[in-house]
């Protein structure tokens, strides 16, 4: 059973998936996030980088219609994603390393321009703006994300926030702020 809070979690991340907005995940809507990160960044599709991440992504779809399209219709409605998503990730946190894990880890890579393995606020903006996130709340996020202060952001802290957001139940997480405020 999802707590209120990760409905609202489940909710905020499928509104980012959901690109063309008709209220089903396809995989049209992931390749048209993946383009959205790409062209922020200036990757070209072609590139190594580029492939990666649809490579990812199109796995992570895999998975999503393996374990959430219940009907077999290959679009996952909101209702099949919250249900889904709490039965292979949630119950099943191995499920996030699985899936989730190498298609956030992939768009990490992109977002990296510098290859510093962290990411400074302006990355971070450009990254979330992909997502549809405004560039008050993704300051806001990088700012509860930065757990150590440090002024950008490690990969691995945000693979934690991504864990979190994904996974966690507590309402104290940081990773909640992943998106901005739920």
């Amino acid at each position: 059973m999802l707590t209120a809070l990760q409905e609202r979690k489940l909710d905020k991340a499928f509104d980012h998936m959901d690109v063309n907005h008709n209220g089903d995940l396809e995989l049209d809507d992931l390749i048209a996030l993946g383009v959205r990160v790409l062209a922020a960044f200036g990757v070209s599709p072609d590139s190594d980088l580029g492939n990666r991440l649809f490579g990812t992504y199109t796995d992570f779809w895999e998975v999503l219609l393996t374990k959430i399209d219940l009907d077999g219709d290959r679009k996952i409605s909101r209702e099949e994603y919250q249900l889904g998503m709490n039965a292979a990730f949630i119950e099943d946190p191995d499920g996030y390393e699985r899936a989730l894990r190498p298609a956030i880890q992939a768009t990490l890579d992109v977002t990296d321009v510098n290859g510093n393995r962290v990411l400074d606020l302006e990355e971070f903006q450009r990254f979330q703006s992909a997502f549809g996130t405004s560039p008050e709340d993704a300051e806001l996020a990088f700012r509860k994300i930065d757990t150590d202060r440090s002024g950008a952001l490690s990969i691995e802290e945000l693979v934690e926030a991504g864990r979190q957001f994904y996974l966690g139940e507590d309402p104290d997480l940081t990773g909640n702020w992943l998106f901005g405020p739920v």
